[in-house]
């Protein structure tokens, strides 16, 4: 059992908690070091949210000093008794933790948290600002990763002077394989030609994919992103306007309330309350675009404070699948 010295309500010197359980703390170092001699950085950081949100369950549930903590917390900000707490999040839920009230009632939580520590969290006025986006996703889920899937496919997959150096010996993937196959394959691309393609790439290029950096000798998506963006119409701006409202009123919505977190599991650790926070009004979005960079989508919200950015990337190595779109 964790002693009975608490850290101070601002968490600013490290919880007895983790000196009392090192057991505790080192298995979930060992399971995330594990994790990331195994899987690729989407999962990992998957994997590693994972374990954060057990983690701060558990001294919900145990009630620990910093779980005493937040349960007090949560009381003076929702006038609700915490009796316990499940960790959810999955593909088919838009939330991370499930909370019970002693009253019987309940509400659906999401949390978003980053390993650099602040004391004072009041300094932020959104629960995401200082962590990762609140969607990513395959970019077929979104008009505009289907129409850069094919702009890729037409100036970089049928590249005769491209194909010449790393897949001369093989047909280029049609469009509709490669949209069905590649382009938004969450791991390594299927096709036969794209598969060598990436093959051979790494082979001529170490370590390095199709954004000129390492030792890629070009940027293949300079003709791309200055072809896409040339050509993104006021129908290609209004369909992703409701496509983007769409998404964020799904997954917002079912979230009844925000916990912000900050530090590391085993070291300082901060946290913040929010209430539900209702979809922003979109108002407009412009396109950007630096040399050595991808496409961002900045959205203009009725309240500046939820102005927002899109990126369109690819998720496992440029050029070869796995084209993304992240609501940030």
């Amino acid at each position: 059992m964790p002693c009975s010295i608490c850290c101070d309500m601002d968490h600013n010197k490290k919880c007895c908690y983790y000196n009392c359980l090192p057991s505790y703390i080192d298995n979930d170092i060992k399971e995330i070091n594990t994790i990331n001699d195994k899987m690729d950085g989407r999962h990992i950081a998957r994997q590693t949210e994972d374990i954060r949100v057990q983690w701060i369950c558990d001294q919900i549930n145990k009630m620990t000093d910093l779980g005493g903590t937040m349960k007090t917390s949560y009381f003076n900000k929702f006038n609700k008794h915490i009796s316990h707490v499940e960790k959810k999040g999955s593909n088919r839920s838009h939330y991370d933790i499930f909370i019970h009230h002693t009253d019987g009632t309940t509400k659906k939580c999401e949390e978003k948290g980053t390993d650099i520590y602040h004391a004072n969290l009041n300094n932020f006025q959104i629960p995401w600002a200082n962590s990762v986006q609140r969607f990513n996703g395959p970019g077929n889920k979104f008009s505009v990763g289907l129409k850069y899937a094919e702009f890729w496919w037409r100036i970089v997959m049928c590249d005769p002077e491209m194909k010449a150096i790393y897949v001369p010996d093989i047909d280029v993937t049609s469009i509709d394989e490669y949209l069905k196959h590649d382009a938004f394959a969450c791991g390594d691309p299927k096709t036969e030609f794209t598969k060598c393609l990436k093959e051979n790439y790494r082979l001529k290029c170490p370590g390095s994919c199709m954004n000129g950096k390492k030792l890629s000798p070009l940027d293949y998506r300079i003709n791309v992103n200055q072809e896409y963006i040339d050509s993104f119409s006021e129908e290609d701006k209004h369909l992703l306007l409701e496509e983007v409202k769409n998404k964020l009123d799904e997954i917002m919505n079912e979230k009844e309330c925000w916990l912000q977190t900050s530090g590391k599991i085993n070291d300082n650790f901060s946290f913040k309350w929010y209430d539900k926070i209702i979809p922003p009004i979109i108002k407009d979005v412009s396109l950007s675009w630096n040399r050595g960079a991808d496409i961002y989508f900045n959205f203009i919200a009725e309240e500046e404070q939820y102005n927002f950015k899109c990126i369109l990337r690819f998720g496992k190595g440029t050029g070869f699948s796995n084209i993304r779109f992240d609501i940030r």
